[in-house]
């Protein structure tokens, strides 16, 4: 009894001593990367040091400042995006923010990196989704849009659409990891593109509150891997295969069902998924990352903008 009480005691005090050991490396301003994701390997990340983490992994921590000095009016007409930012505040807000002023955020954000794209915002891309985690941590605007811009470079899809080739991907995965439950997805006629499209293009904030997103984004980031997102779900759907064949004779309560599991997930079970995503990633092919990597993730920037071109130094 004696020894178990002295292992409960120290736990804290290890505890203790790792967070100031985080702290002082977050601070020290020659520390790197990957000495931080080490760091980070087998704890929760404290959550008044995730500003601080994330601008870190995400490489933007001392990067210009170039959306302050620029003028980004959010037309009066973009209902769309609009809606989608205040929709995703109240979501994602911290307790003690405004929802008003950190929609109005959200806005001048995404307007600003839709004006460097020279596209207009469409609510099926997932961006909104993308900058919402973001809106729950405490950052400047010049740091938010860094952060959002490196991660759309880094993770977002190339193409979130239902004919985006991310959903062939996906079903190769599965094919390779569990063949009988893809072929029987298949003699359903049910496809990737039928439950996943909002899983993968907003890393899973479409379908999961604030407190499970924020730990999955802490180990998304850390790992710093593109293609996680797909293991993410391979792990949903493979360990729900006995309620998929239940299921079988449904086909639309099946697709329903799958579309919505991650709305089940808990923060609890965000490092267990993980680490079985990440069984499934050393266990897949290399192949499948080289072959499908350019279509999936390298986003084809459009020429002639200014601001792009700055905004691409951001994220270097």
């Amino acid at each position: 009894c004696k020894a178990k009480d002295l292992m409960a005691e120290a736990e804290p005090e290890a505890e203790a001593a790792w967070r100031a050991e985080l702290e002082a490396e977050l601070q020290d301003s020659a520390s790197d990367i990957e000495t931080l994701r080490r760091k980070l390997a087998g704890h929760q990340l404290p959550s008044h040091l995730r500003a601080l983490v994330w601008t870190t992994l995400l490489g933007v921590r001392g990067k210009p400042d170039i959306i302050s000095s620029q003028k980004a009016i959010v037309a009066e007409h973009a209902c769309a995006l609009k809606d989608d930012c205040r929709r995703l505040v109240e979501r994602f807000k911290p307790e003690d923010a405004n929802a008003a002023e950190l929609a109005e955020e959200m806005e001048i954000v995404l307007t600003f990196f839709c004006r460097a794209r020279g596209v207009e915002y469409e609510p099926e891309t997932g961006w909104a989704e993308l900058l919402a985690p973001l809106m729950s941590i405490s950052l400047s605007r010049s740091d938010r849009y860094n952060c959002f811009y490196s991660l759309m470079s880094k993770f977002a899809l190339k193409n979130s659409t239902e004919k985006g080739v991310s959903f062939n991907v996906f079903r190769l995965l599965l094919l390779y990891h569990d063949p009988e439950l893809c072929v029987f997805l298949d003699t359903k006629r049910i496809l990737p593109q039928h439950y996943a499209q909002t899983w993968f293009r907003g890393i899973f904030v479409h379908t999961c509150g604030r407190e499970v997103v924020l730990p999955l984004w802490d180990q998304y980031l850390q790992n710093s891997d593109p293609f996680l997102v797909f293991f993410l779900g391979l792990v949903m759907v493979v360990n729900a295969r006995d309620l998929i064949f239940e299921l079988g004779a449904d086909t639309q309560q099946l697709i329903a069902v799958l579309r919505d599991m991650p709305k089940e997930l808990s923060a609890e079970d965000v490092v267990d998924m993980c680490d079985l995503a990440h069984h499934y990633s050393a266990t897949t092919p290399a192949s499948i990352r080289t072959e499908h990597a350019a279509d999936l993730f390298t986003h084809a920037r459009r020429k002639g903008s200014s601001v792009a071109a700055s905004s691409t130094s951001t994220s270097s």
